[in-house]
């Protein structure tokens, strides 16, 4: 992505003796493969690029050294287990684009910032109407439900644990397994936080949120941990101290980063500043449904379900079932309940 791009371009406008690299998915045709505009933009900067490969059987022939290495179970960041490749091609650290996502609100705080000014009981009667919305629409239900969320606590829905907090994983496990033990362990430590910034906007609030909970709940754990493992030093200039207290003093044009794609196209052309947004994760929908299938369905058996003690094996083979079929996407699920179980089996 531009994040990503900057970095390289900027790097190679100081003089810094550096290479890029991408990773190429296998078993796969769409948009989370940019290897041709990385290469584009390396050959721009003159900088050499070297393609990361990564495949469905690199997932399947590693899945449990994945587990191992990382020390706990996950679900995003699979793809930066094959970082190490950077480390045998002989680079001594890796340079990130993560981070400048933080400096601006995502769409549902925007819009979450609006709708914390409706009274709130106009703000009931849209949750009341939520389940005929999903009737017509699930993704546009579930947009508006974040809204509202957001608007109702005045925290970032994002900056929830996930793995620990998520309903439809809480929902998997047997009966009496998961109470909801933890539920409301970090909101409160939210709220402290929130209060200790109470001289602040509560736009300002929320990009704090963002950046303290969700970065460091998600890519940066997962970025952490494949750094220890590999022993590869992994850096993100965006989180630099000094550069984030100075932009946060200044007016951000929330919508598409504007600013950051008018700076990076000083350096590159501007097609490739203004490119749309790519997310930086393996296509586990796809494999999933395809070359994966077999793994995913014979690690997540009834069987080693039942045989592993936490999860309900009827209400997992039903979202397995649901994701088969194309009518629902839970490959982040799917692949949390992949890691749990192999953890488990791990550990004996």
């Amino acid at each position: 992505g531009v994040d990503s791009m900057l970095v390289a371009a900027v790097a190679a406008h100081i003089g810094v003796d550096a290479e890029t690299f991408t990773f190429q998915y296998t078993d796969y045709d769409g948009e989370l493969n940019e290897s041709a505009p990385a290469r584009a933009l390396a050959d721009h900067i003159g900088l050499p690029h070297h393609i990361i490969p990564f495949a469905p059987s690199d997932l399947a022939d590693n899945l449990d050294n994945m587990v191992s290495s990382f020390g706990e179970p996950f679900d995003y960041g699979v793809h930066t287990y094959m970082v190490g490749q950077v480390k045998t091609a002989g680079m001594d650290a890796v340079l990130t684009g993560v981070g400048a996502d933080g400096w601006y609100l995502s769409p549902t705080s925007r819009y979450g910032l609006l709708a914390a000014g409706i009274p709130s009981g106009l703000r009931r009667l849209g949750e009341a109407a939520l389940p005929g919305v999903k009737l017509v629409s699930k993704s546009v239900a579930g947009q508006i439900a974040g809204i509202l969320q957001e608007a109702r606590v005045g925290m970032p829905i994002v900056s929830y644990p996930r793995e620990t907090n998520g309903p439809m994983l809480a929902s998997l496990f047997r009966e009496g397994v998961y109470d909801h033990a933890g539920e409301f362990l970090r909101p409160p430590q939210m709220a402290a936080d929130f209060a200790a910034l109470s001289d602040e906007s509560r736009h300002d609030r929320l990009t704090f949120a963002g950046i303290n909970y969700y970065s460091a709940d998600t890519i940066l754990c997962w970025n952490n941990a494949w750094s220890h493992a590999y022993d590869l030093p992994i850096r993100h200039p965006y989180f630099d101290a000094d550069l984030y207290d100075f932009l946060m003093r200044l007016p951000r044009r929330e919508k598409g980063k504007l600013q950051f794609r008018e700076l990076a196209a000083r350096y590159m052309p501007r097609h490739m500043a203004y490119a749309p947004k790519v997310y930086q994760a393996a296509p586990l929908s796809n494999w999933f449904r395809g070359p994966l299938r077999d793994l995913l369905h014979d690690r997540l058996s009834p069987g080693r379900i039942n045989s592993n003690g936490l999860f309900d094996a009827d209400r997992v083979a039903f979202v397995l079932k649901r994701h088969d079929s194309g009518h629902e996407d839970h490959a982040w699920l799917l692949m949390m309940l992949l890691t749990i179980t192999v953890w488990q089996d791990l550990q004996g």
